[in-house]
């Protein structure tokens, strides 16, 4: 029917655009020196509400596949996602912290049980009590000791 192939027009459309956008915006301040540190100390994945393949897509074209063991998208819940990498490596999900720009993560990582560091830019965090930052430059810092 005609409706359902405007709307498969309009999403490949807005795809185009986002896509165009996304080629076009920074990593924001810190972003490689903190990966490059975490990759070396951490095993890094990212868990996104983004759809995989568009996550893929985005990751591929900034350049940053190699940083992470696994990309998932908006198929799964953050919260499954992160209890199951807990089960996988067999650790205490306390032992695993979630950096996120969203009030969303916060209650994914706190629903998983994970720790969680705010990162400003989506949100502020203002109503959380526990570790927020400005950049992944400064959540570097404090996760080497600095600050």
């Amino acid at each position: 029917p005609r409706g359902e192939q405007l709307v498969a027009e309009l999403v490949e459309e807005f795809k185009q655009l986002t896509r165009e956008e996304l080629t076009q915006c920074s990593l924001g301040e810190g972003a490689i020196d903190f990966l490059n540190w975490a990759k070396s100390n951490y095993p890094l994945f990212l868990i996104s509400a983004t759809p995989l393949d568009e996550l893929v897509w985005i990751v591929e074209k900034h350049r940053l596949t190699h940083y992470f063991k696994k990309l998932y998208g908006s198929s799964r819940k953050k919260s499954d996602v992160l209890q199951e990498l807990a089960e996988e490596y067999a650790v205490d999900p306390f032992s695993i912290i979630m950096i996120g720009d969203s009030p969303e993560d916060l209650t994914s990582a706190q629903a998983a049980k994970v720790r969680f560091i705010g990162c400003r830019g989506r949100t502020d965090f203002s109503e959380y009590s526990g570790l927020v930052f400005d950049n992944l430059g400064q959540i570097k810092n404090h996760l080497i000791g600095g600050k």
